[in-house]
């Protein structure tokens, strides 16, 4: 019996020959070959309405909005509208004036200001870009959020101590319980880094303001940097683990870099990520068809999508006897000289041992896919965070940043209510995926004594601490 279901990879790959959709496995980034997420780079805070919508399971009532037939300008949103409605006034002639004081406080242009953790819910992105933000909001609702019932407290409750935010908030009831399914579209590789994400949000979250203005970024940075470990654990293929954040060195904005650097290097850097990114799009195919195995048993049932497994996961499921490695073995054997049968690729002889087996799939894979389809898919990573997070520096090219806003919600974060000494606080950067050389270590250590947030414990300066930001 095979372990390896070849015919059902076979119709995957006849489908995406024929550019057809509706592949029956699970996706891993929101990024496409064929179409970049450019916009995303600039306007991420937009990929926040339909995230949130979908951490509470709700829906802009749109029916609601309808029913609004009089407009007092045509300026007027259609919120202030609906909210102006629901409001009762002596003398009635200052509704007009009302809408315009809301348009003004709620909105700056087409964006809504986002003043209470609650309106995030009625972020909307324009109609010709929601697919792509769409895809970037699943994306985060799957690998970071879901079924988090702590985080949707965060975003369906209306308490304020502002006696007009409640009166704004208590006259927008346009929300309504969702009825589309949850159905997951990418899977959860990296637990650890989504572990890591909600405990950070849930400490911002006791911190309302400092929460609004951060949410965003501390989103992005978790996104892009799930993205930047993928990338190197999937070319460690069946060797990775999951359970382990592997630093990569950023510089800081304002201090000056030299080619020696570490983060100018060549080892788990912005070039080094750079460099490896081309492969990702052919290990996602490689898994892909690695995962119609005997293992993910819906692979077979219509209209099912199956969880795309790592290359670890694979070979532990193999390694516990779930499935058979010969078998598996003999089947990836047969499949690759297929697969190089179909595409012409010449002088194939798969390893007789599992884990080259695998590799050399890979290989003859990445070989089949042409480099500007490999390096489209992977520049997805550059709009997804370099807004934020990568800089060029002269003819040093691009590097991993750290500007001084990211670098302060990082101390609050990681140092969170109590004090930490210096040295844990790096260690704290360290697990979210960020490492620092000592010149930038300094840099930090002096910025902080700047912003008075070095505590000493003694004269002697033997023992400092961080003392909480928020």
């Amino acid at each position: 019996m095979r372990e390896l279901h070849i015919e059902k990879v076979k119709n995957e790959i006849a489908k995406t020959e024929q550019n057809k959709r509706g592949s029956n496995i699970t996706d891993v980034l929101p990024f496409a070959s064929s179409r970049r997420i450019q916009k995303i780079k600039k306007d991420f805070p937009l990929v926040l309405g339909e995230y949130v919508r979908r951490i509470c399971n709700l829906e802009i009532n749109r029916n609601e909005l309808r029913k609004i037939e009089k407009y007092h300008s045509e300026d007027s949103n259609e919120l202030s509208e609906y909210i102006a409605e629901n409001v009762e006034y002596k003398p009635l002639d200052i509704q007009h004036d009302f809408v315009d004081f809301l348009n003004n406080t709620l909105f700056s242009g087409e964006n809504i200001k986002v003043s209470h953790p609650y309106l995030y819910n009625f972020i909307v992105v324009p109609s010709k870009d929601k697919a792509e933000f769409n895809k970037v909001s699943n994306f985060l609702f799957d690998v970071f959020t879901i079924k988090n019932e702590n985080i949707n407290e965060i975003f369906v409750s209306k308490e304020s101590n502002n006696i007009l935010m409640k009166l704004l908030l208590n006259n927008l009831d346009l929300l309504k319980e969702s009825n589309k399914k949850q159905n997951i579209t990418y899977t959860p590789f990296f637990k650890k880094i989504s572990k890591l994400y909600i405990e950070d949000l849930l400490y911002l979250s006791n911190h309302r303001n400092y929460f609004l203005d951060n949410f965003a970024l501390l989103t992005n940075f978790y996104a892009f940097m799930y993205s930047c470990q993928l990338i190197m654990k999937f070319d460690e293929f069946t060797k990775a683990n999951y359970e382990k954040v592997d630093p990569l060195y950023f510089c800081l904005s304002w201090e000056k870099m030299g080619m020696r650097r570490k983060a100018a290097g060549e080892f788990r850097t912005y070039k080094y990520i750079n460099n490896k990114k081309g492969n990702l799009f052919p290990h996602i195919h490689t898994m892909s068809h690695l995962s119609h195995n005997s293992y993910n048993k819906c692979s077979l049932e219509k209209g099912s999508k199956i969880e795309i497994l790592s290359y670890t996961k694979i070979i532990n499921l193999v390694n516990d006897g779930v499935i058979d490695r010969e078998q598996f073995l003999n089947d990836i054997q047969e499949w690759t000289k297929e697969y190089c049968r179909i595409f012409n690729i010449e002088d194939c002889s798969p390893p007789d041992e599992l884990e080259s087996a695998i590799v050399y799939l890979f290989k003859c894979i990445k070989m089949k896919m042409s480099k500007d389809v490999r390096m489209r898919y992977g520049d997805n990573l550059n709009d997804l965070g370099g807004y934020h997070f990568i800089k060029q520096r002269g003819p040093l090219g691009s590097l991993f940043n750290i500007h001084q806003d990211f670098l302060l919600l990082l101390i609050s974060v990681s140092v969170k209510d109590n004090r930490l000494p210096i040295s844990d606080l790096f260690i704290e950067f360290e697990k979210r995926g960020i490492q620092l050389d000592n010149h930038s270590k300094t840099e930090v250590v002096m910025l902080l004594n700047k912003l008075n947030l070095i505590d000493k414990k003694s004269d002697s300066g033997d023992a400092q601490y961080v003392k909480s930001i928020l």
